[in-house]
């Protein structure tokens, strides 16, 4: 068990060390385009990039920067250039920018912060989308709907982190309801899959498995296989605690197969974890049995 355990700890090593250097490529090309702007809306667009790309590598402090950069670049090309079409994508990126500050903010635990700038990033799309609808603009009401979707998915995140259960699901409905008019089914998914995990918590299983059906329905549609292995897993943790192991172990078998397929060696690492304790959970049954 020990010697299992090293392996996959080394998998996740690898295939953090490999993303990092990814990443670390994509910040550095970005950095080099910062260098040949000028102070315009390409200018915001790549420093809220460089924010989202150092976050997600858990670089926060300078993702802090390249967002509060973003945004207050943002606010002053918007006081000199107050042209429909330049504040439309400046606040745009504006909103884009306070969504990863809330989610850094998140990410450390300070969901006083993370609300606040998640509030302000709704503001923004809000703004945005009233607008571009009086000018029959549709590529920013879709791309503010799409954020506003994506805002209110992330406010439920940080409620579910807090277990307040109630505002949770509130704000994963309204992500839900913006989802289904633009017809976004992978956040749809993703939705589904969150809600879940809240009744999941809440150890209402019935519920947990409903939703995760409905996740899964949308997902197979896609052909998103990485999203179908979670919730195949998440099945699986369902069924487990149910104490109903042979459903459980064909959901860790059948999520292990997609991930395989998919060269997820993360979730490929996670199969095979849950696969071991349900086993050892079995084991343990059968010694007390005997």
């Amino acid at each position: 068990m020990l010697k299992t355990r090293i392996i996959l700890l080394l998998i996740l090593i690898q295939v953090f060390i490999f993303n990092c250097f990814a990443q670390n490529d994509k910040i550095d090309s970005l950095k080099k385009l910062i260098k040949i702007n000028n102070e315009d809306t390409s200018q915001v667009a790549l420093l809220k990039e460089l924010c989202r790309e150092n976050r997600k590598i858990g670089e926060f402090e300078k993702a802090f920067q390249f967002g509060n950069s973003a945004i207050a670049l943002g606010k002053k090309i918007i006081n000199q250039n107050p042209t429909v079409d330049v504040v439309l994508v400046t606040k745009n990126y504006i909103a884009d920018s306070y969504n990863n500050v809330g989610i850094i903010y998140w990410n450390q635990g300070n969901y006083d912060k993370a609300l606040e700038n998640h509030f302000a990033s709704i503001k923004i799309r809000e703004e945005v989308l009233e607008k571009a609808k009086q000018i029959k603009n549709n590529l920013h009401v879709n791309y503010s709907k799409k954020g506003l979707a994506a805002s209110y998915n992330n406010i439920g995140l940080v409620f579910e982190t807090q277990n307040k259960y109630e505002k949770a699901i509130e704000n994963y409905s309204l992500s839900l309801k913006i989802q289904d008019e633009i017809q976004d089914r992978q956040g749809i998914a993703n939705t589904y899959n969150n809600i879940g995990v809240i009744y999941y918590n809440q150890l209402n299983y019935d519920k947990a498995l409903e939703n995760y059906a409905i996740a899964k329905k949308y997902y197979t549609e896609i052909n998103d296989k990485q999203g179908l292995s979670s919730i195949l897993s998440n099945e699986g943790v369902v069924y487990k605690n149910q104490g109903k192991h042979d459903l459980a172990l064909a959901k860790y078998f059948t999520s292990l197969k997609l991930r395989e397929e998919k060269g997820d060696k993360i979730g490929v690492a996670n199969s095979y974890g849950n696969i071991g304790n349900l086993l050892k959970t079995i084991l343990q049954r059968l010694k007390n049995i005997c």
